[in-house]
């Protein structure tokens, strides 16, 4: 399906000499469209301050690593 999100590489939200501010990362909705094609997001380890992911929604995403996030909330 085209018009679905199947590859997503966040790693470009991070500066090797400024880091990384963002702390929400909202790609779900509740508007009833269903993704099945994204089945990971690369580049998380390097979003330290993340402390929001959500991938409502998406259902090839079965498991996500986020140990390395202290913060993280929801």
């Amino acid at each position: 399906m085209a018009s679905r999100i199947a590859v997503l590489d966040v790693s470009a939200s991070f500066d090797s000499s400024l880091g990384s501010k963002l702390k929400s990362l909202i790609l779900g909705s509740t508007d009833g469209q269903i993704n099945t094609e994204l089945s990971s997001i690369s580049g998380l380890d390097v979003l330290k301050n993340l402390q929001e992911l959500d991938v409502t929604n998406y259902k090839g995403i079965t498991s996500l690593d986020l140990s390395s996030h202290r913060d993280f909330r929801k």
